[in-house]
């Protein structure tokens, strides 16, 4: 009976500290946001149904190299949804069959009259060794498995991997939604026989653009910090 009650007691015991553990090392998580590029674009008077054909054609441009790109458009709230994959492997010699693989990811855009919002987000490391999602933490959140130093090193070549894969994708959406597509003239001329001229001359954009929307004409996209990525998830949903 003292035997049960011991095997027991250690097992709770155990199980207190692992509880304990793993609740400190999620809090450490939660500290940094997701690694996140996001940005709104003005597009002065250029109408919502413009910027969804232009989007429309950017996804369709990308499922020529990747045909599990497109997942979602939905043409009533302005809104795609696409998935892809990064291929990685590491640099460092010692370890890195266990962490080759491929580092998978989100990428949605919303369009609205005026301008938009793009957002390449979530950031999922897999592998023989899998670093879960990659966060904006200077050094690995999780608890490591093997050498700290080396997973420090790894975490950080993950994320200038997964920069030198998004900075291109990220100008090329630019570059698209800069084009106007082959129904522009008829979308505008559509508009602008539905808005009164004088309302559409006194139309405040500020009204339709979040006040610290960025330059479209900005060349490269900013990861989003914690205090950036909390001021605007209104603005996103």
């Amino acid at each position: 009976m003292k035997k049960n009650l011991l095997a027991f007691g250690f097992i709770l015991y155990t199980s207190i500290l692992s509880f304990g553990q793993s609740s400190v090392t999620m809090q450490k998580i939660l500290q940094y946001p997701k690694y996140t590029f996001s940005d709104t674009v003005r597009m002065t008077n250029v109408p919502q149904e413009e910027l969804y054909a232009r989007a429309w054609n950017w996804f369709n441009e990308q499922t020529k190299t990747d045909i599990n790109f497109f997942e979602e458009a939905n043409k009533r709230y302005g809104r795609f949804t696409g998935t892809s994959k990064i291929p990685f492997q590491s640099k460092i010699a010692a370890g890195n069959d266990y962490v080759k693989g491929k580092i998978y990811f989100m990428v949605r855009i919303f369009v609205h009259e005026g301008y938009y919002i793009y957002e390449f987000t979530d950031f999922v490391h897999q592998g023989r060794l899998t670093f879960n999602t990659i966060t904006t933490a200077p050094k690995y959140p999780y608890r490591p498995m093997a050498d700290k130093d080396w997973h420090n090193m790894v975490w950080e070549e993950m994320k200038v991997t997964v920069k030198d894969h998004i900075y291109p994708m990220v100008g090329s959406l630019r570059a698209s939604m800069q084009k106007e597509s082959d129904q522009f003239g008829q979308i505008v001329s559509q508009r602008d026989a539905e808005i009164p001229l004088e309302e559409l001359h006194n139309a405040d954009i500020k009204t339709l653009v979040p006040a610290k929307a960025e330059d479209p004409l900005k060349n490269k996209p900013k990861t989003v910090s914690s205090s950036k990525k909390k001021a605007g998830s209104k603005t996103k949903k």
